[in-house]
């Protein structure tokens, strides 16, 4: 077995898994990162105002 043949391995379950998973699925990754992505963001800008405002009572906010 050398590289090749299971880089090729590979190719085929990749190509398998997007056109038996994801095509039929259609855009509803996209939307599900798009929406994991908003929360994500608003989950950080909440905990960056939470560590803000004790650094700033602290007084070690410049």
């Amino acid at each position: 077995m050398n590289l090749n043949s299971i880089l090729r391995e590979i190719g085929e379950l990749l190509t398998w898994t997007f056109d038996t998973v994801l095509v039929p699925l259609g855009q509803l990754p996209n939307y599900a990162f798009i929406g994991v992505g908003v929360l994500g963001l608003f989950l950080w800008l909440s905990m960056q105002q939470k560590y803000n405002k004790k650094a700033k009572s602290n007084g070690t906010l410049k």
